[in-house]
């Protein structure tokens, strides 16, 4: 009776310091989240590790996605209590009418996720807690908000399991990644049948493929190749050109690469391939008429991944799924579906004027 009485103790004593410790976490004096100005939040990022953060959070993309969509880029930054560092958040901001758009990252802004760079060591209480306070910060300036999370596991982080609870909308999207670590013969051995064909017939029809010389010019003629490419399908080309001039900086600082293909002498596809760390990442590729007859973007794929290979490049990105046409083209290729995740939060006054603003657009 005497030790059942003793362990009684004990078990309230580890209950009533657990509570303690949640509460604690619960505690929104210990979460102080503020916005930034870009230079003191590349301040905060040097204090990471430059080979494990992505070129997503670094000055060359954030001030590349600026200078192409027209968006202003912001800090978040949450500090505990005595003002030392728990995570930082690169923010996009649009203005659309009299609503303020937010995201880490925002859609149609050609990146792949972002959200906060936690320090080590934070568990996942702490790392919802950070996301909560963000979230506050963030909702009294936002109509929008936009979260978009890195999960190489498909499983979204834990510490967002309770994001949905804020009221915002999960959103699913599909991808095609290949471990290119498996080394050349066994990355041709993994494709289908019929993307070794096609990379065989393009060989056989002449076609020649090589990194490309790129610079505005080469940029310009990429950039009407692809409109092209929309047109034959009555769209319209969503990406501003300037987007794509302005990717020379990531090409000339070693962060991308571009491949042409090119039959008697004339380019008849292309495609720009962006590298982050130890990833390769499928950010644009199109072809005219020739290039489709001669199966050229299947060749450039080739070459690419080949180049990946002598860099030290772990995983390629097909970068998404959702049109069958290309679907098909990409699944050639092999590779692991995964998820990658997005949540969305709307005000009430935007969902109420979205649907409007949609039609006049």
């Amino acid at each position: 009776n005497g030790c059942k009485s003793i362990l009684k103790f004990l078990n309230n004593k580890v209950m009533s310091l657990t509570n303690k410790n949640s509460k604690e976490l619960l505690d929104e004096s210990l979460y102080l989240s503020k916005w930034i100005d870009l230079e003191e939040y590349f301040d905060y990022l040097k204090g990471f590790s430059n080979t494990t953060v992505s070129v997503y959070y670094q000055s060359i993309w954030l001030n590349l996605i600026q200078a192409s969509f027209g968006v202003k880029a912001r800090g978040l930054v949450t500090l505990n209590s005595e003002g030392h560092l728990l995570a930082i958040t690169p923010v996009m901001l649009s203005q659309k009418g009299p609503f303020k758009l937010l995201g880490s990252p925002l859609s149609g802004l050609n990146t792949s996720y972002s959200g906060p760079l936690f320090i080590d060591q934070l568990s996942i209480k702490q790392k919802e807690n950070i996301i909560y306070s963000q979230h506050k910060l963030t909702l009294m300036i936002g109509s929008y908000i936009e979260w978009g999370i890195n999960s190489p596991q498909s499983n979204p982080p834990l510490y967002l399991n309770k994001i949905e609870n804020l009221g915002y909308t999960h959103i699913e999207r599909k991808t095609l990644v290949l471990d290119i670590s498996i080394g050349e013969e066994n990355l041709w051995m993994s494709f289908k049948g019929r993307a070794r064909t096609s990379i065989r017939k393009a060989k056989k029809c002449g076609v020649i493929v090589k990194v490309a010389n790129s610079s505005e010019q080469w940029f310009m003629a990429y950039y009407e190749m692809l409109g092209n490419t929309f047109n034959k399908q009555n769209k319209v080309n969503p990406h501003p050109e300037i987007f794509f001039k302005n990717i020379q900086s990531l090409v000339d600082a070693g962060e991308a690469y571009c491949v042409q293909a090119e039959f008697e002498g004339r380019i008849i596809a292309a495609a720009i391939f962006l590298m982050d760390n130890k990833n390769l990442l499928y950010l644009s590729g199109t072809s005219n008429d020739e290039g489709m007859r001669y199966s050229a973007s299947s060749l450039i794929q080739w070459k690419a991944m080949c180049l990946a290979l002598s860099f030290g490049i772990i995983n390629y990105d097909m970068n998404g799924l959702g049109i069958a046409s290309i679907d098909k083209f990409k699944r050639g290729f092999g590779g692991r579906e995964i998820t990658n995740h997005r949540w969305v939060y709307k005000t009430k006054a935007f969902k109420a004027i979205e649907p409007i603003a949609k039609w006049m657009t």
